[in-house]
């Protein structure tokens, strides 16, 4: 009888290191998923950081964009005056 209850104690304990073992490695596991989870909204912050200076830069691209279109057309408008005063010049030196 005493070797029964010895028996069944001893199953008990391996069946209570078998659950503290399964327990430790939930642990760690959740402790694993934790970090990885944190290093990936560290990584998503870093990412959307990102997109904002890209988001930026276009912006400026844009707007840099327009300030030459309109030194562009500045230009031509420029070059249509030259090209009608030198029309007029000549025009006048043949007239002479």
């Amino acid at each position: 009888m005493i070797g029964g209850i010895t028996t069944t104690i001893g199953v008990i304990s391996d069946i209570t290191n078998k659950i503290a073992s399964g327990i430790q490695e939930q642990g760690t596991t959740t402790h694993e998923i934790a970090n990885d989870v944190h290093q990936a909204a560290a990584k998503m912050q870093v990412v959307s950081s990102n997109i904002f200076g890209v988001s930026q830069a276009m912006s400026e691209t844009g707007n840099a964009s327009r300030h030459v279109l309109s030194a562009v057309d500045e230009v031509i408008k420029q070059a249509d005056d030259l090209r009608h005063a030198v029309d007029q010049f000549v025009q006048q030196i043949w007239a002479a």
